[in-house]
Formats: structure tokens, C-alpha cells, sequence
């Protein structure tokens, strides 16, 4: 876990580096400290990216160039599950089938929400113009309950930073060698993450599953766990451990111990 959360680190340190050269790896791993913290504990882990942008701005980052920079994170993160998710159905579905078979809709069901996620990102980063009329046409219909020069104050605000942020992700996007560096570490952090159910159950010694194994179910767990509304998933991320690891873990108590260090 030090060292997943030690990418997540890079990866935002990376992001910054056009901007502020300087920005030191230690504020970027308390950032990502701050990320997991609060998505463990509202619905849908949301509170995750604007905590993050609140630590950013308190250690001398910009929000709108802040706010870009989580964005193409959380576009790449979104977009590496997936690739993870597709390496394990390719190789690891045989030796999976049975113990997927009954979260399969539930598992599609959360690729799903990944995919459809990606693809408002990618249109909101590609399309400022389109953001900014529905801000500009939401700002007009608030017009009877605030006053114009108001109403002009915040949307000159949200223009600008809009700006600074499709200004940012260009940016991003034209670095190809930034979005594969990115790209990688986002899989390499995926991979510490997605390994740690493999040495809770060596702890207690269950020794004969592969780690393809482990990452794969690993990855479906991530899946289902997206889609519950509860604060940390609670509850879906219990039962997909218990029902994916359970047929490797005949102990009861094993698997209750297997649990709760997970």
C-alpha cells in the first residue's frame, strides 16, 4: 500500500511538472493520502477528487490547472481498470468462471458505469465550448434570484477557470510521452494495489493461487464496488471478497481474518 500510494504520488508530481517544476513528491503523496481518505467515506467515492483539489490549492496550486490535472488522472485511471479488466477476462476467465458466474451482471454492470464515465470526461475535455453554454444557460436562468453584475462575476469566474483547464488538458493530451508515462505508472500502481489479497492470504497460509488470480478477482471486486452507493462500499465490497476468495479459503474464521485485514 506505501508503495501504491507512492505512484499515485509520481503520477500527480508528473502532471504537475509543466507548471510547478518544484512541487515536492512529499505534498503529493499527502494528496494522495487525502484522495483515499475521503473516497472511503462518501457514496460513490466522490469526495475523493475535490479534497484532492483543496490540498492541491493549499500547497500553492492553482484550481483550475488542478482541477485539469485530476482530470486527465482520473480519465487515466478510468481508462487503465479497464484495460486491466479486459486483461483478466482474456487470460484468467477460465480459471475464473466459477467463481464470477454469479456476480457476472454485476460485473458488467460496473465495466459499464467505468466506460460511461470515461466518456462524459473525454466530451466535457474535449468540448469546452459546450461546457461553458450550459453554464452560461444555467447562470441566465438564475438571473431573477440574483443580480446581473453577480451572476456576470461568477460566470467570468467559471470561464476563466474553464479556460485554464481545457488550456491544461490540451496540453496534456499533445504530450504523448507524458500520457504514456502516466499510462504506466497508473498500471504499475494497479498492480500493487490489486496484489495486496495475495500476501494477506500467504499470511494465513493459503499458498496455491496464482496471482493472476488474486489481481483478477481483485479487479471484479473494484468493478462491483464502484457501483454501490454506501461510503466505501460497504457491504458490496464484503460480499464480493467473501463470494470471489471464499472458494479458495475453506476456513470460515480464515476467511472472516482474510476480511477485515483486507
Amino acid at each position: 500500500m506505501l508503495v501504491y500510494w507512492g505512484f499515485k504520488a509520481k503520477i500527480i508530481q508528473s502532471l504537475l511538472r509543466r507548471r510547478y517544476k518544484s512541487y515536492k513528491f512529499s505534498n503529493a503523496y499527502r494528496v494522495s493520502l487525502i484522495e483515499d481518505f475521503f473516497n472511503a467515506i462518501t457514496p460513490f467515492s466522490t469526495g475523493g477528487q475535490p479534497a484532492q483539489l483543496v490540498a492541491l490549492n493549499k500547497t500553492g496550486v492553482d484550481i483550475g490547472v488542478g482541477s485539469s490535472v485530476l482530470l486527465m488522472k482520473f480519465v487515466v485511471y478510468q481508462g487503465m481498470i479497464v484495460v486491466v479488466f479486459g486483461i483478466c477476462v482474456l487470460f484468467g476467465y477460465q480459471a475464473l468462471s466459477s467463481q464470477i458466474s454469479q456476480l457476472a451482471g454485476l460485473i458488467i454492470f460496473g465495466l459499464l458505469i467505468h466506460i460511461v464515465v470515461i466518456i462524459v470526461l473525454l466530451l466535457i475535455t474535449f468540448k469546452a465550448n459546450w461546457l461553458k453554454s450550459i453554464i452560461h444557460w444555467i447562470l441566465k436562468s438564475l438571473k431573477r434570484f440574483k443580480d446581473q453584475e453577480t451572476i456576470a462575476r461568477w460566470e467570468e469566474g467559471l470561464v476563466e477557470k474553464i479556460d485554464a483547464f481545457y488550456e491544461e488538458s490540451v496540453y496534456i493530451r499533445n504530450e504523448k510521452k507524458l500520457l504514456l508515462e502516466i499510462s504506466l505508472l497508473t498500471l504499475i500502481q494497479l498492480f500493487f494495489y490489486f496484489i495486496v489479497p495475495y500476501f494477506i492470504l500467504l499470511s494465513l497460509g493459503v499458498s496455491h493461487i496464482s496471482i493472476l488470480t488474486i489481481i483478477s478477482l481483485h479487479a471484479f471486486i473494484v468493478l462491483i464496488v464502484s457501483m454501490f452507493p454506501i461510503p466505501g462500499g460497504a457491504g458490496g465490497a464484503e460480499y464480493s471478497f467473501t463470494l470471489l476468495f471464499g472458494g479458495f479459503i475453506a476456513n470460515q474464521e480464515k476467511l472472516v481474518i482474510a476480511l477485515i485485514l483486507w
